[in-house]
């Protein structure tokens, strides 16, 4: 499905927040061009985060700078 809306456009960078086990499985499973628009990758559960919240986790943790898969 990603893969399907970076090649429609709808997006060309992708940050990634998930805990580490899932983003190892990511990692595997990301066809390589999807992975060559991975700005940054963040270890970290976000759910359980309230929509207010959710923004400010995002940005902050976007502001550390790229962090490459």
């Amino acid at each position: 499905m990603l893969e399907s809306h970076r090649r429609a456009g709808d997006f060309d960078k992708l940050a990634v927040f998930a805990e580490q086990d899932v983003l190892g499985t990511l990692r595997q499973m990301l066809p390589g061009t999807l992975r060559a628009t991975v700005v940054c990758e963040v270890p970290r559960d976000l759910v359980h985060l309230s929509a207010q919240d959710l923004p400010r986790v995002i940005l902050k943790a976007m502001d550390g700078g790229p962090q490459s898969l």
